[in-house]
């Protein structure tokens, strides 16, 4: 009797066990289907990883350069960890034949070292990679100290900026706000703003215009105007200027960029216009919200300018923001994006990947 009990206990553990195996699965499934349902969160669905040929780290953000044999189309999910840590995850769009890079965002220490994972949907690797100050980053201002009369410069090129606005909440935590009535930040002049080629790129609220002559950003030899018709003007010393239609109180992000011929904009990751045009740069102070006559009613948030043009799959580092903000731009609380996967919770959705 033990015998015959005994066996009969093995096939009940057995069926139990097979029981929530498949209820595990099951559920798995539905979670990961409705996971990759979401938005744009398309993973790249080929089985042949790619090969690992390099990569860097800045401190604001990162690559990796792969090889693949196979055309890699969507997104791969990635992961920065510093030791066991993850400091970092989302989501890099790619389209890549042959050669090309995997971009993510993290805000990396200079000298230290991180692991980064990279993920689709049948295979990861991962890497280490030692984080150092990008030398063509002359400043990044992110203006998130929330009270004084200085703001941070994050490049470490001592470029402070010096101000007389109010604090509000930002992109991803403050912003400067300026009333139009001589509020204003500066940069001293520095070399760096008078480099041959740069990308500049900044969020911008615009609360309403008034003036052609407001400016959300103003250096020595170019600059980024409101008008009263409600469109940002972006111009070059010299050269030619591009003229982009806008929103009022709506934070929006632009990346202005010169190569050496051609001046680009970017408005919240894509490229709107773009012209052939000459530039003679020039130093002098930066200035925001000061125009050559008038100033601006509204915000400036996460400034950086480069001392290069930056490449087209670079800039996603830079404008698409950790948080978003409801309706009350300046007096509302922080939400998450659709596309961020929170570390103190990986059963997220946003986290499950197949």
């Amino acid at each position: 009797m033990k015998g015959i009990s005994s066996s009969i206990v093995s096939v009940l553990l057995l069926l139990i066990s097979l029981a929530t195996v498949t209820v595990f699965y099951n559920q798995f499934g539905k979670l990961s289907s409705e996971s990759m349902a979401q938005g744009e969160k398309t993973l790249v669905n080929t089985r042949m990883a790619p090969k690992y040929l390099g990569g860097a780290c800045s401190t604001e953000y990162g690559y990796i350069l792969i090889s693949t044999d196979e055309p890699l189309d969507g997104k791969l999910y990635y992961v920065v960890k510093d030791g066991l840590d993850e400091i970092a995850s989302g989501f890099s769009s790619i389209n890549i034949t042959d050669v090309g890079k995997v971009y993510f965002n993290a805000t990396l220490e200079d000298g230290s070292e991180y692991t980064i994972q990279i993920r689709s949907r049948y295979w990861s690797f991962q890497e280490k990679c030692e984080a150092s100050q990008d030398s063509s980053l002359v400043v990044f201002i992110s203006f998130n100290e929330s009270q004084g009369t200085t703001a941070k410069d994050w490049s470490l090129n001592g470029n402070t900026a010096y101000l007389n606005a109010s604090w509000v909440n930002g992109t991803s935590d403050y912003a400067l706000r300026f009333d139009g009535l001589k509020q204003k930040a500066s940069i001293n002049s520095t070399t760096g703003f008078d480099a041959r080629e740069f990308t500049l790129a900044f969020w911008s609220l615009k609360e309403y215009p008034s003036s052609d002559d407001e400016s959300f950003i103003e250096g020595g030899s170019f600059y980024v105007r409101s008008k009263t018709n409600g469109n940002v003007q972006f111009g070059l010393s010299g050269g030619s200027s591009l003229t982009i239609p806008t929103e009022n109180k709506t934070w929006i992000h632009f990346t202005m960029r010169y190569d050496g011929g051609s001046l680009d904009v970017f408005r919240n990751c894509t490229k709107v216009d773009s012209i052939s045009s000459s530039y003679s740069p020039s130093l002098g102070d930066l200035y925001f919200a000061k125009g050559p006559t008038q100033y601006l009613v509204g915000s400036v948030d996460e400034f950086y300018f480069f001392s290069r043009a930056l490449e087209d799959a670079e800039i996603p580092a830079f404008c698409n923001p950790l948080l978003n903000i409801d309706s009350d731009a300046y007096n509302g609380t922080w939400t998450q994006t659709d596309d961020y996967c929170p570390p103190e919770d990986p059963t997220d959705p946003d986290c499950l990947i197949i």
